[in-house]
C-alpha cells in the first residue's frame, strides 16, 4: 500500500514553512532534506525589465519610526513567508533585502493587535506586524510588505482582517497584490509555476469552519491581460532557470 503523503496542518508544521530561510539550510522542514546548495540564494541574474520599468528602491532619508503609519503609494504588494519576502526584495527592492534592510512596522501593534493574537503565533515572536520598503516602478510608487500575521496561526479573532484594513487605509493604493507560494491548489501546479488569479476561495476546515465565509469566493474586478502575462513569462523564464 502506498504510504499516505504527509499534510502539513499543525502549528509547528506551518511555522516551519513560514520561517524557512533559503540562506539558512537548518530551517528546512525536518521531514525533508536540508536545503541543497544550488537552491541557496545568490546574486540574481539580470532581469530583462521593459525600458523604464526597472524597480528603483526608495530608502527613507531617515529610518521611519516603527509605529508610524505607512506612506501612501499607488500599489501595495503583500507577501507572507521569510523566503517569499527575500524573493520579493531581491526583485523589487534590489540592494535592500527584507531581513536586513526593510523597516519594521508596529502601528497599533500593542494596543490593537498583540492582545488578540493566539499564544505561540509567529507575530508574537517577532513582536511586530511586518516589514516594509518602498520602491518605484515606472511612474508608480509601490509599498512592499511582509506580514507577520497569518490567517492560519493568529487565532479565532482574525487580526489579519484588521491588518488588511489598516494597510489599505494608510497606503490608499489603487491596486493591492497578495503574492506568495501557490501551494495546495492541485496536483497540476509544480514548484516554480506562476499562478495569476482573479478569484480566491476560502477552504476553512478548522478554526473558521463555522464562519459564513468558510467556502466563500471573492473575485477581483480588474482585467488581466493573459497575453501580457504569457509574454512576461517567456521573457522571465530564462532568469528563473539560470
Amino acid at each position: 500500500m502506498k504510504k499516505a503523503k504527509k499534510i502539513f496542518t499543525t502549528d509547528k508544521d506551518i511555522d516551519h514553512i513560514l520561517k524557512f530561510d533559503p540562506d539558512v539550510p537548518e530551517t528546512s522542514l525536518k521531514v525533508s532534506s536540508l536545503q541543497p546548495e544550488f537552491m541557496a540564494t545568490s546574486n540574481l541574474p539580470v532581469i530583462p525589465w521593459p525600458k523604464g520599468m526597472s524597480p528603483a528602491p526608495k530608502p527613507a532619508a531617515k529610518k521611519p519610526n516603527a509605529d508610524d503609519p505607512l506612506p501612501k503609494a499607488d500599489v501595495l504588494v503583500v507577501t507572507w513567508t521569510v523566503a517569499e519576502a527575500l524573493a520579493l526584495s531581491d526583485v523589487l527592492t534590489p540592494g535592500y533585502r527584507s531581513k536586513t534592510d526593510w523597516y519594521p512596522y508596529t502601528h497599533n501593534w500593542v494596543s490593537q493587535f498583540k492582545p488578540i493574537i493566539k499564544k505561540g503565533a509567529p507575530a508574537l515572536e517577532e513582536n511586530r506586524l511586518g516589514l516594509w520598503f518602498s520602491t518605484r516602478i515606472g511612474n508608480k510608487n509601490v509599498i512592499c510588505f511582509k506580514s507577520e500575521l497569518h490567517f492560519a496561526r493568529d487565532g479565532a479573532q482574525m487580526p489579519i482582517k484588521d491588518l488588511w484594513l489598516q494597510l489599505i487605509d494608510e497606503v490608499k493604493p489603487s491596486l493591492v497584490i497578495t503574492t506568495g507560494t501557490a501551494g495546495g491548489i492541485g496536483s497540476g501546479v509544480e514548484l516554480g509555476d506562476v499562478v495569476v488569479s482573479k478569484k480566491v476561495r476560502f477552504d476553512c476546515k478548522k478554526t473558521f469552519a463555522k464562519q459564513p465565509f468558510k467556502a466563500q469566493e471573492y473575485v477581483c474586478g480588474k482585467k488581466i491581460s493573459f497575453a501580457k502575462v504569457s509574454e512576461a513569462n517567456s521573457d522571465l523564464m530564462g532568469v528563473t532557470t539560470s
